[in-house]
């Protein structure tokens, strides 16, 4: 049933997330086609900043968007549908999240798309320098790192939605304070493992300046990404286990 749920959300969900990821693309394009051209300097002119900070606010966009729809589909009167399914509780919870997840990185990942066209991987691509393997593995790692950050972020909302959906009379208060205390929490954590992390890693080899090398690096923000993951996994079983108790659509 579960997959049925999945196919399902995907067909009703498709048409922003896609719209997203094809503008952004596009933006990735023009930017690339502009530097190696020299047709418009875009940093010269500002263009470069304006563009940017679209693609940011698209991708800002489907932050903001992917909550309200998990709101919408599983507490307002689109919820009852989704829980009279033969269906537990926890796979529509679930399917909602794992759709999430799949155009959170999507959305995420386009910016990233036209990356090899400007040349970090190939020294012979126009007006490029391709980067050192140290800086190969910086550049996954924070890739990675990115869509995970993302992706936790994302899974945060649900479960602050969740549990300010409990909250009858204050809901938007409840998820903001939820949201805000558990990113205070999770911060906090993620602060001092990282700390504790790179300290680690710089007792076994850093750098003579004080700093770690950047395949240290990389290690410290892939680490950071499967913290993310591990983080979405705690969220996804208490989402499921907060809507199981306090379950009541409006």
């Amino acid at each position: 049933m579960l997959k049925k749920l999945i196919k399902y959300e995907l067909k009703k969900t498709w048409k922003i997330p896609a719209l997203i990821c094809g503008i952004i693309i596009v933006i990735g394009l023009l930017q690339e086609f502009f530097r190696i051209t020299g047709l418009l300097k875009l940093n010269e002119s500002g263009a470069g900043d304006i563009i940017s900070s679209i693609s940011f606010l698209l991708m800002m966009l489907m932050s903001v968007y992917l909550p309200i729809r998990y709101y919408k589909s599983l507490y307002s009167s689109e919820g009852y549908f989704s829980f009279t399914l033969p269906a537990s509780i926890a796979e529509v919870v679930s399917s909602k999240m794992i759709v999430g997840a799949i155009w959170i990185i999507a959305v995420m990942a386009s910016p990233f798309i036209t990356l090899p066209l400007s040349g970090a991987f190939n020294s012979s691509a126009p007006g490029s320098e391709a980067l050192s393997s140290d800086d190969i593995c910086l550049t996954i790692a924070f890739i990675f790192f990115i869509l995970m950050f993302s992706l936790s972020n994302l899974w945060i909302s649900y479960f602050s939605v969740t549990v300010g959906k409990s909250w009858q009379k204050h809901k938007l208060a409840g998820t903001l304070l939820c949201y805000f205390c558990t990113w205070l929490v999770v911060g906090l954590i993620a602060l001092i493992l990282t700390g504790s992390m790179e300290g680690f890693l710089y007792r076994i080899g850093g750098n003579n300046d004080g700093t770690v090398t950047e395949l240290q690096r990389s290690i410290t923000l892939a680490m950071d990404g499967i913290g993310g993951i591990i983080l979405c996994f705690i969220l996804t079983r208490a989402s499921i286990a907060v809507t199981e108790d306090t379950l009541n659509l409006e």
